[in-house]
């Protein structure tokens, strides 16, 4: 046996010969080879493990032995110069990813005993275009062969009952396909974006449903073929329709008017459908499914009937030259419908609406109008609308949800209900013209990228009642000149005032624990801070580049000076550690060229490399006899240093480091 992972990421050979006797190679035994090109396996070998030959870059063919029953997970993967595979006689399965990304894979031969056919085993193999699939199969998983983009031709085993989930998505050479009697059900997205198709065939057996999207993305389906004798599903107009609960499933390229009957248009029944102008929903129609007509890029006039109950998420979305619609007043619940179309200037949102989204990337959008029924504002709902100016948000909205304006850069002023309890992570990110904004009492947490670059905000109010202000709420607010953090805040995370370049003045409460790294970097402005005793930790950076800060005062419970903590503070003149300060990490006062004088507290042990380099300002500097070590580089450059004191407890070690860093600097030793 070859042993799990012998030979795992070696590149000291490009060829292998198993001796004769080995019966097992084990999971992962050869994975990322990347020079290995050929190998030769003996017909003893009765097992090949999981990703056995994963990432194999190199290897261009592989004679499997007779004796394996099954490919395991993963076993090819990646290996992207293989180009072609024969596959024993004896084996019954194929594993999940057992092919994924050979992308030179052209053909392979697999015997009439394989059964089953695992999820991914052949996705994205682009070059392949050549396979027989034996009837013996029952079982194919979800997205077998999705993205084999040179697949012209596939023959669908009879002994099959269901095709997964998008098993044949996007093969988009493959121009007809002949689903035969047994197979009862099509997963969702099975055929997706098979833009070459231009024929099926569905059997009459197919009972017990076409999943959504089954062919959505098919904009070059001529004809459908349906058993006329089949009970589930008939044809009209060219469209499928189901006859349980008469849903538009999809249609071909000659469908341009829905036929009457219709209550729902599916899933991606019409998506990227490029020929599609304009389409008239008929009266009778209450719903219309997620991307039902999404990347019709040319479509320009869609007219709803009034008896539409319900809009899909991303129904619409990418249709670029769509500029108004007109949406019925029986629309309520969720809408979330118009992302990314460009072109939208016009739309009235009904008063039955209650949550609102959909129309990030609506670049054309200047304003909307939202009825008082809307409570919630959806993730992203107006992101990158960069035209829009005015927003009203109504009174009963209680949730504004992650990114929801994010990148509205026109967006000048905005004032939030009361309502509304948390302002969720990047929700105003990019707004880069708010100058002003009302947060309600009633806000108690304010999220990561809340309000990051937004440039032009130069006041903000943060009510009483906020516990939290998480990463990066405020970073790049360039023209923010002073912030006064509520009384219950605890910390301060990562990032949060980071490019704060005018902010003069800012108020840390009483109980803050810690302020996390690069909290107040480059707030170029900040020329003091009153550190709170309630500090026990200060992060990696947290005042890097704030060139104005001339004063700092640690507080007691703070041990360590975290890396780069005050790197390129070029104000900084005087400095007054905690007594319990234990190490000075590296780069922490680099660049700190108005730094003159500093006491090293008793109790520190360490000093990292590039501590002080560049404090060029630095007269000399008195050593503690608890320095146990010293970084590499820890003076560099500080030219003005005439005299050391180092002790004599710290060691020889250290003793012959500070001479080799001052050799024109009277050197102290204490004994």
């Amino acid at each position: 046996m070859i042993s799990g992972r012998a030979y795992a990421k070696r590149t000291d050979f490009d060829s292998v010969i198993i001796p004769d006797g080995v019966t097992e190679i084990g999971d992962g035994a050869f994975y990322g080879c990347r020079n290995l090109r050929s190998i030769e396996i003996p017909p003893s070998v009765n097992r090949i493990g999981d990703y056995a030959f994963c990432s194999c870059v190199s290897l261009e063919s592989i004679t499997l032995p007779p004796l394996i029953k099954s490919i395991g997970r993963e076993t090819f993967k990646e290996c992207v110069s293989l180009k072609s595979i024969e596959i024993p006689s004896g084996v019954t399965e194929i594993g999940e990813s057992a092919f994924e990304d050979c992308t030179s894979l052209e053909s392979v031969v697999m015997p009439s005993g394989v059964v089953s056919i695992g999820e991914k085993a052949f996705w994205k193999c682009r070059s392949l275009s050549c396979v027989e699939l034996p009837d013996s199969i029952e079982r194919m998983e979800g997205h077998a062969f999705y993205g084999c983009s040179s697949l012209k031709e596939i023959n669908i085993p009879s002994g099959l009952t269901a095709i997964g989930e998008s098993v044949f998505a996007e093969c988009t050479a493959l121009s007809s396909v002949e689903i035969p009697e047994g197979v009862t059900y099509i997963e969702w997205g099975a055929f997706g974006s098979c833009t070459s198709l231009k024929r099926i065939s569905i059997p009459k057996s197919v009972t017990g449903g076409i999943g959504y999207g089954a062919f959505g993305g098919c904009y070059n389906l001529e004809e459908i073929l349906i058993d006329p004798s089949s009970e589930s599903y008939y044809m009209s107009e060219g469209c499928l329709l189901s006859r349980k609960d008469d849903t538009l499933v999809a249609a071909c390229k000659s469908c341009i008017t829905i036929p009457s009957g219709v209550k729902s248009i599916g899933m991606r029944a019409f998506m990227d459908r490029k020929d599609l102008t304009s389409i008239e929903i008929p009266e009778g129609v209450v719903s219309i499914d997620a991307g039902a007509f999404s990347g019709c890029e040319n479509l320009r006039e869609v007219k709803l009937p009034s008896s539409l109950k319900e809009i899909e998420p991303h129904a619409f979305s990418d249709c670029g030259l769509l500029e108004s619609i007109e949406i019925p007043h029986g629309v309520s619940g969720w809408l979330y419908a118009f992302d990314n179309c460009t072109s939208l200037r016009d739309i009235n949102i009904p008063s039955g609406v209650t949550n609102i989204g959909g129309f990030s990337g609506c670049t054309s959008l200047e304003s909307i109008e939202l009825p008082d029924s809307v409570t919630c504002i959806r993730d992203n709902a107006f992101d990158g609308c960069v035209k829009l100016k005015k927003m009203t948000i109504p009174p009963n909205v209680k949730e504004i949800r992650n990114y929801a304006f994010r990148g509205c850069t026109s967006l000048k002023s905005l004032a939030i209900p009361s309502g509304v309890n948390f302002i969720y992570a990047g929700t105003f990110e990019g707004c880069e013209s708010l100058e002003s904004l009302d947060i309600p009492k009633e806000v108690t947490g304010i999220w990561q990228f809340a309000f990051r670059g937004c440039k032009n905000l130069t006041y903000i109010k943060i009510p009483d009642g906020v516990t939290v202000i998480s990463d990066a709420a405020f970073g790049d607010c360039a023209s923010l000149e002073s912030i006064e953090i509520p009384l219950k805040v605890t910390a301060i995370g990562w990032s949060t005032f980071r490019g704060c370049r005018n902010l003069k003045s800012v108020s840390i409460p009483s109980e803050v624990r810690s302020i996390g790294s690069e909290a107040f970097r480059d707030c170029e402005s900040l020329s003091s801070i009153d550190l709170p005793s309630s500090l026990a930790f200060i992060c990696d950076s947290a005042f890097s580049g704030c060139r104005s800060l001339k004063s700092i005062k640690m507080p007691q419970g703070v041990k360590s000076l975290a890396k780069r903590i005050f790197r390129g503070c070029v104000s900084l003149s005087e400095v007054e550690l905690s007594p319990e300060t234990k190490s000075i990490e590296e780069d922490a006062f680099r660049g700190c060229i108005s730094l003159s004088r500093i006491e090293i507290p008793s109790g520190v042990k360490s000093i990292g490399k590039h501590a002080f380099s560049y404090c060029t300002a630095l007269c000399s500097i008195d050593l503690p006899d608890s320095l146990r070590s010293i970084g590499k580089n820890a003076f560099l450059g500080c030219s003005s240093i005439s005299r050391v004191s180092v002790s004599e407890k710290s060691g020889e070690k250290i003793i012959e480091c500070i001479k080799d860093f001052f050799k024109d600097a009277e050197i102290v030793i204490r004994h």
